[in-house]
């Protein structure tokens, strides 16, 4: 690379002539820099290695220039270009290559960014380094301790007294000695991953030294897929989140830790009940059948998640979330793989995006034990509870429905009145919600000698439910186990084990009314005459919340065991075989039992469920990895071959008519009456044929290029395999001069790519035709026999995405400022779906690929550090994602009704159809409440008290209220429909003011206009601080609750307070309904509330105790953690908690119908190694 010279002729006194490019890009050069005066000095991060012997003095300036991008301004004047000189610096800053330069001389330099001056030293400055270099002959050794961030001591980090080459690297425990170190020299300190540092030793003998991770990490080493590549060498979109931000949020599973931590990324909870697993999107929904879950990817090991997983099971059901079975401890890393080029090597897996998961190792070292835990208490806010009926209002609202209810009298003749002037409230939220506990305990052994080291770990996680009678259990284990046989073969074997146990009722509505705790402890009357708990009441058919914790039992257990062998042989040093062979064994089993107490059992004088299933999973993989560095070229790549099976076993029983019930579910030959026992065999497998090339050259110029062949047992022949290629191209302008010459951007490079992945995730023999067992009578016999249930489809193939990307990553200020943003957009056409066909076909449905739809959208994060001093260190990172969804084309229809099962008697709440997105809400459009003047009866009045003493006369006669012309009302409902009904809007222009299903249109969208999240990390000598806040806006959720807290139409049950505003003749309210109001169920727009938010997801304050202490306790390090999560939220929504789907239906998210609310959680917790 050539550059220009400035040189000064100050014995002429004039500067050489420049040319206008020269000046321009000075005043170029000036503006940027008075525009980031933030920026203190030109990274001096260049490392020489530099052997120079018996060269002039510009020889040297000339080879300074060629091996970096500094210029030197100097005067023939001042410095002798001529003297010989001899330079020897091995890794190496330019300091210490000019100080052999210039040693023995009177020049000195002045470095200001990429320049430096060079000048003559005064008399003054002469004579002080005569003085420095008398005290330096006192040379000392300094000792101290190396830690990151969290106080965990750093093995490794490479120690170098300034301007020379004599250095060290810390032990295992961080700790480290250097001799010879003159009395005011400097040490660096430098560590792959962490921000360098330079620390003037003084006085001290003992210095210890805190790590802070660099922002933008280009030295990093991440996982995209079957490779590791250096950060800087990314051509795809990736999202990482570190590990110590996964352990920050109490949960069972580590999908909640990601929330508001990376751009693209969605995660929402389905609801807050113990073990319930969260939703995660990547870059939008991409299927309206198959899940839309991304796939993980364990230690190689790939796990896929359905979204009926992800929730809390209903009535003998046995979904679990298999994620639950990975301690968030255990983790060493997460790569999250967003666009084409980084997910489609998983081919028919990758549309929905991939989260890598590396899980911790065993390091070379001594044997280190440490303990990491917390315990805490949970509550439910009580700003989130909703606000009911007392006693009194309930009363009230009774004796308004029916005047002669029994509560009003004490004796069954209703001869003797009730005193009911000072009835006792029974709060049911507040007896069913509790304080609970919750706590988490972890154990490793780790360390080696020689070639062989270990990772060993137990945890234990307990959470007890903040709604009586629900808890999770779960205890973890995991063994990594490394064997270096000599310098071609390695062997590493990770296993680990887990088990749970979750109790606890079903909390949304599943079965009926009164099925859904939640709903029953919210709807259940606030009195009872004697303070009595009715655990069945035939007469209104109810059971209380008390009654069904205690007595239904509801327990799921699962247990998950993995093997991961994998063997490494290097065939050469450029190119390297790994073969795995992945084990994974499931088993889930749950028993349920409904006592004839109950509403649930009364009908069939109890009723159990017992279910057991297993699965097993064997993955091998074979792969070849190349990676070769020659020149300006580098090149890494990689080739494989990998086979999977899967298969599922499981048995369902069920029991009825208990005589007998204190043994429950464990004892089913007590039931009299036992159900028809199920069960199901099935079994799938994929063949992959894998490949992918990463190519750099000068550090500036990159392609990717790759393909995966995936071939699925679930299609027919001729249908089996898909190809998904994918191409990549990036280009960093930060390392052309024209960039360089900015002296602004420490990175700038632009990306784009393009691929195919596919999505599979359909039931396996999707494409076959299926039988079902059938019975019918023959000669007064009943004979078994089978008959079609499924049509088959030889055609169905595979759902495929097509992506394109496009991405700028830039950094500045020294690096302390980076901005990553991407635009993308996404296809998918054939999309799977289970099709409904005409009933004379004999069949009911069958899966075919029937359309396309779109997500488009921009993504992007800022990280900084905004202050970085010895003492105090202030980190930030900001992530905003705006996507759109859209259905382009429905094949076979012009719109999929999607009803979701739920107690409120609507139908078809959401609905799929071309040029709308999914999630999109479907329903009539709430117009209020009809009011006296839609009615021509009361045209001649003009006191609210007449209207309401003329209502009751027509009421009591049992007349017609006459709709005036013009206004809407329900099909066939014209007569009658009176004053204080809900009252809906006509959206279909057919000429006449009847409202039909031709009337229903989009009411809502639960996709967000955009999401994100803003984390704050503080540092303060031994404390810090850390602040997590998620949000979302413009996202709806139907708020099913309102059928049920509002439509009053029940006697014995409870309400919402805000029918305390309902229509009443003599008080006509114009957004409440009367009492009598809510007159059909009907989905609609009154339903739909705006689901935005603020949420302070996480806030922890942290202190490590200081070195000396630690010492004297004799251990590594302790630190002390006081956090909470879920601390408020900042929302307009009336139920528990805007961040809901409970459909368990991934085409209804933001549905809410009893969810089970999510905690606020405060704890403390303690993390000591030994």
């Amino acid at each position: 690379m050539k550059k220009n010279r400035v040189v000064w002729n100050f014995s002429s006194r004039k500067v050489l002539s420049w040319s206008l490019k020269k000046k321009v890009a000075l005043l170029l050069l000036v503006m940027i820099t008075a525009l980031s005066s933030t920026q203190n000095c030109y990274s001096q991060k260049t490392s020489f290695n530099l052997k120079l012997d018996n060269v002039s003095v510009k020889q040297a300036f000339q080879e300074i220039e060629k091996k970096s991008d500094y210029i030197f301004i100097y005067s023939d004047q001042v410095v002798d270009l001529n003297r010989k000189v001899i330079v020897n610096v091995q890794n190496g800053d330019v300091g210490a290559v000019l100080q052999q330069v210039f040693k023995g001389t009177n020049n000195t330099y002045k470095i200001n960014k990429r320049q430096i001056t060079i000048l003559v030293k005064s008399k003054e400055q002469i004579e002080s380094e005569k003085k420095t270099a008398n005290d330096q002959t006192k040379k000392i050794t300094i000792t101290g301790t190396i830690t990151d961030d969290t106080g965990e001591s750093l093995p490794g980090v490479s120690v170098v007294i300034k301007g020379t080459t004599s250095g060290t690297i810390t032990d295992i425990k961080g700790n480290y000695s250097i001799s010879n170190v003159p009395a005011d020299g400097a040490l660096l300190f430098s560590f792959i991953g962490m921000a360098d540092q330079e620390i003037v030793v003084g006085k001290e003998s003992t210095v210890n030294v805190t790590m802070l991770a660099d922002v933008f990490g280009v030295d990093e080493v991440v996982v995209v897929g079957y490779q590791t590549i250096q950060k800087s060498d990314l051509t795809g979109s990736l999202g990482s989140v570190k590990a110590g931000d996964l352990t920050k949020i109490a949960s069972s599973s580590f999908e909640s830790s990601l929330a508001g931590r990376a751009s693209g990324v969605q995660v929402t909870s389905s609801e807050g009940a113990p073990g319930a697993g969260m939703n995660i999107t990547i870059r939008g929904a991409n299927s309206i059948s198959a899940s839309s879950a991304p796939l993980y990817v364990v230690d190689g090991f790939p796990i896929t998640v359905k979204e009926s997983e992800l929730g809390g099971s209903g009535v003998s059901s046995n979904a679990v979330n298999p994620l639950s079975a990975i301690n968030q401890e255990d983790i060493e890393s997460i790569e999250i793989l967003k666009d084409a080029s980084a997910t489609a090597i998983y081919g028919s897996r990758g549309a929905n995006g991939v989260v890598l998961i590396t899980t911790k190792k065993g390091k070379k070292g001594e044997l280190k034990l440490s303990y990491s835990g917390y315990a805490g208490i949970q509550n439910l806010q009580n700003s989130r509870k909703i606000e009911l009926l007392n006693a009194q209002q309930y009363l009230d609202y009774v004796e308004e429905i029916e005047p002669g209810s029994y509560l009003f009298w004490e004796d069954e003749d209703q001869t003797i009145p009730r005193d009911n002037s000072n009835a006792e409230t029974i709060d049911w939220q507040d007896e069913m919600y509790r304080t609970a506990l919750i706590q988490n305990h972890h154990i490793t052994l780790g360390g080696g000698k020689g070639g062989s080291f270990f990772n060993a770990s137990i945890g234990y996680f307990n959470q007890e439910g903040i709604l009586k009678g629900s808890d999770y259990d779960r205890f973890t284990s995991k063994v990594a186990f490394t064997h270096q046989f000599n310098k071609k073969l390695k062997i590493q074997n990770v296993m680990s084990f887990a088990s749970s146990e979750n109790n606890g009722l079903v909390a949304a509505n599943k079965q009926g009314i009164y099925s859904g705790i939640v709903t029953a402890t919210l709807k259940f009357r606030p009195y009872l005459p004697d303070f009595e708990d009715i655990p069945f009441d035939p007469t209104i058919n109810t059971t209380s919340p008390k009654s069904m914790a205690e007595r239904i039992t509801k327990n799921l257990r699962y247990h998950n065991f993995s093997n991961m062998l994998q063997l490494n042989y290097d065939i050469s040093p450029s190119l390297k075989f790994t073969a795995r062979l992945m084990l994974n064994l499931q088993n889930i089993s749950s028993e349920e039992f409904y006592p004839p107490d109950v509403a649930q059992g009364t009908i069939t004088n109890g009723r159990a469920f017992n279910s057991n299933r297993e699965t097993t999973r064997w993955v091998n993989e074979n792969l070849l990895n190349y990676v070769k560095k020659r020149g300006d070229h580098k090149i890494n790549a990689v080739a494989g071959f990998t086979i999977e099976k899967y298969n599922l076993s499981e048995v369902l029983t069920s029991v009825t008519d208990f005589p007998i019930y204190d043994l429950g579910s464990g004892k089913l030959n007590a039931g009299l009456n036992p159900g028809i026992p199920d069960s199901n065999i099935l079994q799938t497998s994929l063949v992959s044929f894998l490949g992918r090339a990463n190519y750099v050259f000068k550090d500036r110029y990159y392609l990717t290029a790759g393909i995966r062949a995936d071939g699925s047992s679930k299609f027919t022949e001729g249908n089996k395999f898909g190809y998904f290629p994918s191409l990549a191209l990036a280009y960093r302008l930060s390392e052309e001069d024209f960039i360089k010459n900015l002296n602004f951007f420490d990175n700038l490079k632009i990306r784009t790519s393009y691929g195919k992945t596919g999505n599979q995730s359909i039931p396996a023999y999707s494409s076959l035709g299926i039988l079902r067992d059938a019975n019918y009578s023959y000669n007064g016999n009943l004979v078994y026999a089978v008959s079609p249930s499924k049509m088959q489809n030889n055609d169905l193939t595979w759902e495929t995405t097509d992506q394109f990307d496009v991405g700028l990553d830039f950094m500045i200020l020294n690096r302390r400022l980076t901005l990553t943003t991407d635009a993308y957009y996404k296809k998918t056409y054939d999309l799977l779906l289970n099709s409904p066909v005409p009933y004379h076909s004999g069949y009911s449905t069958y899966f075919n690929n029937i359309g396309e739809l779109e997500n488009k959208g921009v993504e992007f994060s800022i990280e900084g550090t905004i202050v970085s001093k010895p003492d105090f260190q202030w980190k930030a990172s900001y992530n905003m994602t705006f996507n759109r969804n859209k259905i382009i084309k429905l094949a076979d229809s012009d719109f999929i009704d999607i009803d979701v099962p739920s107690d409120t008697r609507t139908l078809n709440e959401y609905r799929i159809m071309e040029g709308e997105s999914i999630g999109s809400m479907w329903g009539l459009v709430w117009d209020g409440v009809y009011q006296y003047d839609d009615f021509t009866n009361f045209d001649e009045l003009s006191s609210v008290q007449d209207k309401a003493d003329l209502y009751q006369e027509i009421l009591d006669a049992n007349g017609t209220f006459n709709l005036r012309d013009g206004v809407d009302y329900l099909v066939g409902n014209q007569t009658t429909t009176r004053p204080g009904e809900i009252k809906y809007r006509k959206t279909n222009d057919d000429g006449t003011n009847e409202i039909t299903e031709d009337d229903k249109t989009i009411i809502g969208d639960a996709t967000p206009d955009f999401f994100g999240g803003f984390t704050n990390d503080f540092k303060w000598k031994n404390w810090d601080l850390s602040a997590l806040i998620s949000f979302s806006y413009g996202g709806d959720v139907y708020n099913a609750n309102r059928y049920s807290l509002e439509a009053m139409d029940a006697i014995y049950a409870n309400f919402s307070t805000s029918i305390l505003d309902r229509w009443t003749p003599d008080k006509p309210s114009e957004k409440m309904h009367s009492s009598s109001g809510f007159t059909k169920y009907v989905s609609s727009s009154y339903a739909v509330e705006d689901g935005s938010y603020i949420r302070l997801s996480n806030l922890t304050l942290g202190y490590n105790l200081p070195k000396k202490v630690v010492k004297k306790l004799g251990i590594d390090n302790c630190r002390f953690t006081l956090s909470g999560d879920n601390i408020y939220v900042l929302t307009n929504y009336s139920g528990y908690d805007p961040e809901v789907s409970v459909s368990r239906i991934g085409l209804a998210p933001g549905y809410d119908s009893g969810a089970y609310p999510r905690p606020s959680v405060y704890k403390l917790g303690l993390k000591v190694t030994f």
